[in-house]
């Protein structure tokens, strides 16, 4: 590996040649800010393939008497799949936005469900991105800034989505300005954020926005 390589750069290398999209969006959300530390000479040894190539090189032989292959790698790459989560998150902010440009009252109680699903699913995250950071022993999942717009709040404030109450007004409009100052510091946060997530966090934006109007 290079000088100065982080974690997570060395993870999305394995993962680019697998073509694993939504495995390395999985890991990006999951994993926090200690992912983009700079990996030690020793760190490195976390992937399958430095470890095999420290042990390679040791002329320990109580470690390595000898080597030999058991199976033959395939030098085949994985084929790159059209649908990736940056084309998921766009065509459903765009089907969204169509949904409510219609502004056919048939689609209100759509609109309003949709709307509950999304914060819903959205706080769920955010709940369980919180239990990962205190209530277990991964380091890794600490410190994780997609907590900024994965609020764990959402979970509670999904079931009062229909509500016109000045407070739930409020708090929409807190979880707008936050989102925008999100976007704004995106490529700026101390842990590497995936682009892939921009469209579902301006889908949330739009929402709620929305909401405050409503």
């Amino acid at each position: 590996m290079p000088i100065n390589t982080t974690f997570r750069e060395a993870i999305h290398e394995y993962l680019n040649k697998g073509g694993q999209p939504w495995s390395k969006l999985g890991i990006d959300i999951l994993l926090g800010a200690p992912t983009d530390g700079i990996m030690t000479t020793a760190q490195q040894q976390f992937l399958p393939d430095n470890l095999m190539k420290a042990l390679d090189s040791t002329s320990n032989v109580s470690i390595v008497m000898h080597r030999s292959n058991l199976y033959e790698l395939s030098t085949e790459t994985n084929k790159r799949s059209f649908f990736t989560p940056f084309i998921f998150f766009t065509l459903l902010l765009v089907l969204y936005g169509m949904i409510c440009i219609a502004g056919n009252k048939r689609f209100s109680t759509l609109i309003t469900s949709l709307d509950g699903l999304l914060f819903f699913s959205t706080g769920l995250l955010g709940v369980i991105l919180i239990f990962m950071w205190i209530g277990t022993d991964h380091s890794m999942t600490k410190n994780n800034y997609n907590l900024l717009w994965a609020l764990p709040s959402h979970f509670i404030f999904s079931f009062f989505i229909n509500s016109r109450k000045n407070w739930i007004k409020k708090y929409f409009l807190f979880t707008a300005i936050s989102l925008v100052l999100v976007m704004i510091a995106w490529v700026f946060l101390p842990q590497q954020m995936n682009n892939a997530l921009i469209p579902f966090v301006l889908l949330l934006l739009y929402r709620s926005v929305s909401q405050y109007l409503k």
